[in-house]
């Protein structure tokens, strides 16, 4: 899990694999595809509704494998 506080940015995340075709890589939050990299590299603030699963998805031509991480978005509370 990646904690960040809202309106900073995330931290890059990387996916990896030893297949061998090497791999092409997907990430996706949701059902969107954001990134077609091995690294997730979020270059915007995040706000609330950008926290919960990111897929990684690594495939080549014997398969496919998937992972998930979580980026938890901490509400920021001003009194």
């Amino acid at each position: 899990m990646i904690n960040v506080k809202e309106d900073d940015y995330a931290d890059i995340v990387t996916c990896s694999s030893n297949a061998l075709p090497e791999a092409t890589y997907t990430w996706k939050y949701g059902n969107e595809v954001i990134s077609e990299k091995n690294v997730l590299f979020l270059n915007y603030t995040l706000k609330r509704d950008h926290g919960g699963d990111y897929e990684c998805i690594a495939q080549n031509s014997h398969g496919q494998t998937s992972t998930r991480t979580t980026i938890n978005v901490l509400c920021n509370y001003t009194i």
